[in-house]
């Protein structure tokens, strides 16, 4: 059987982490957390940046389920 994972959102805030996708495979994953799109450091898609405005900076990450 193999492993599952879920992508989850952090804020350098403090608030409290999102999941974004859950059940999804390491390669899933990492691919999600390669796309620029998936940091508030490299962002640059308008739904990135109001993120970002809403929430300061932020990051997606994974770990197993």
């Amino acid at each position: 059987m193999s492993k599952k994972y879920m992508i989850v959102r952090f804020y350098q805030s403090g608030e409290p982490e999102q999941v974004i996708r859950k059940n999804v495979s390491l390669a899933e994953a990492q691919a999600h957390c390669n796309n620029p799109e998936t940091t508030s450091t490299t962002a640059m898609c308008e739904r990135s940046r109001k993120i970002t405005e809403a929430h300061g900076e932020w990051f997606d990450g994974f770990r197993e389920m």
